[in-house]
């Protein structure tokens, strides 16, 4: 009987079994979905929009008017205590007023996003050649998003790109890395983590985020046909931004070191063509005759072959290791000249970064010159400082122009005709004492050499 009563027993326990589902396995995609979510959760409110009113100027010509009103939105993080925001230098260039929009906490569970509450800026300072910009935002507790580190990125690895594309603010998209040092030009100085994460105008100023939630870069731009995005995204790498928000912080702007000399990527044709003592390798294209390079006795065609004990492979690595040595400091080169191997010692100067951001200007409408297609500022001797290989240490700097005009940022103008300018009341005395539908002639100096400028007459107003 017992054992009859078992059988039934095993009987059923097995139907029960069988009848089970079978348990689940593990999900692991699952599980990138709640860190995607959990991590969007987290990184969002350090993510603000960024809004500014400017003065653009218009191609000479085409407008009564040298400067367009306009309006920019961008996007920006938060990178530091006391309300620190990094974007693009291009989503706040030539702003009169900026304010950024912060993202409030949400108090209930509607699926709409969060409001945002509109908070002043302020501009502490640009860097044009990497296209960063800092600002600092009166809001306290804003949440801060740390940096990762860009030099460990590896091709292939998932980021996720946070912004406001298009004004949509809030928005994350998710992508890989195609790239960790995409360089535009052979000799270009910046490069750029490349990723096929959708970024789109509106997107610039937003962090590329790693898994872990750091800054890992900038989106700065995209290259596109259509204007949108066809997934080739480019951003500032973290560990540039990090060094330029720091000198920015401390000095009001990024101080780069030249030696007044222009190199290039030594190429096999180039080391046929001049003789060089090797085929690869940095030399020297230009030496400026008032540098210290030529102060130490560089010459074009100099291979530099070392750099403080450091063997240079090419033009940006050379490049990269000047702009970021000390103003003041000396460099020790190894300098190969045919068959000599010699030793010279050159010292670092702050390189001249022209003015070129309206943010320069007391008023901009007070400072346009119509005739010439600028807006100008008397040369101060804080610029002058600024530009170690300016001649003549005054006149009236160029700090924007119309693109159109002969003119450019950081030209510094000297005469009209033989009629000396010394500040910009001179200026606008020679402009208008000059004869009427006379070509002007001006003589300005660009990057320490002199160089004329000739605008033709302006056409003869319709009779009545």
């Amino acid at each position: 009987m017992r054992t009859w009563r078992l059988a039934i027993l095993l009987t059923f326990a097995f139907v029960a079994c069988a009848g089970r589902p079978p348990a689940p396995k593990a999900r692991p995609l699952a599980g990138l979905d709640r860190s995607i979510r959990a991590l969007s959760a987290r990184v969002n409110p350090s993510v603000v929009r960024i809004n500014a009113i400017s003065y653009q100027p218009v191609p000479r010509g085409t407008s009564t008017n040298l400067l367009a009103r306009g309006r920019s939105v961008g996007s920006g993080v938060v990178i530091g205590d006391g309300g620190l925001v990094v974007t693009n230098h291009h989503v706040v260039a030539n702003a009169t007023r900026l304010w950024v929009e912060v993202p409030v906490a949400a108090r209930g569970e509607s699926v709409l996003a969060p409001p945002y509450e509109p908070v002043e800026a302020q501009l502490l300072g640009v860097d044009v050649e990497t296209d960063i910009a800092l600002l600092r935002v009166k809001k306290p507790g804003l949440p801060v998003l740390g940096f990762g580190d860009s030099e460990a990125l590896e091709t292939g690895q998932l980021v996720l790109a946070f912004g406001s594309p298009l004004g949509l603010e809030g928005s994350v998209t998710m992508g890989v890395v195609s790239a960790t040092a995409r360089q535009l030009e052979p000799e270009a100085p910046v490069v750029y983590v490349q990723t096929d994460t959708a970024i789109n105008p509106g997107s610039s100023g937003g962090p590329l985020v790693d898994l872990n939630g750091r800054v890992v870069g900038i989106n700065t731009l995209i290259l596109s046909r259509s204007g949108g995005s066809e997934g080739i995204g480019l951003a500032v790498p973290a560990h540039i931004v990090k060094t330029v928000v720091g000198q920015i912080e401390r000095h009001g702007r990024v101080r780069r070191g030249v030696i007044g000399a222009s190199t290039q990527t030594i190429t096999p044709a180039l080391a046929a063509a001049l003789e060089l003592p090797r085929s690869w390798g940095v030399v020297v294209a230009d030496v400026h005759p008032l540098g210290p390079a030529a102060a130490a006795g560089l010459q074009p065609g100099d291979v530099i072959a070392r750099l403080d004990n450091r063997e240079m492979e090419n033009a940006r690595q050379f490049q990269v290791n000047v702009y970021q040595r000390e103003v003041g400091s000396r460099l020790q080169l190894v300098i190969l000249r045919g068959k000599e191997r010699l030793g010279k010692v050159v010292q670092v100067l702050e390189r001249p970064d022209p003015p070129s951001r309206i943010e320069e200007l007391r008023d901009p409408t007070k400072q346009t010159v119509e005739a010439l297609g600028i807006l100008a500022v008397t040369l101060t001797e804080t610029f002058a400082q600024r530009m170690p290989f300016l001649r003549e240490k005054s006149g009236v700097l160029v700090v924007t122009a119309a693109a159109d005009g002969g003119f450019a940022a950081g030209d510094v103008i000297h005469a009209l005709g033989r009629t000396p300018i010394i500040d910009f009341e001179d200026l606008l005395e020679a402009i208008e004492g000059w004869p009427s539908g006379r070509a002007m002639v001006v003589q300005l100096e660009r990057q320490g050499r002199f160089r004329y400028v000739e605008l033709s007459p302006a056409p003869p107003s319709d009779p009545e």
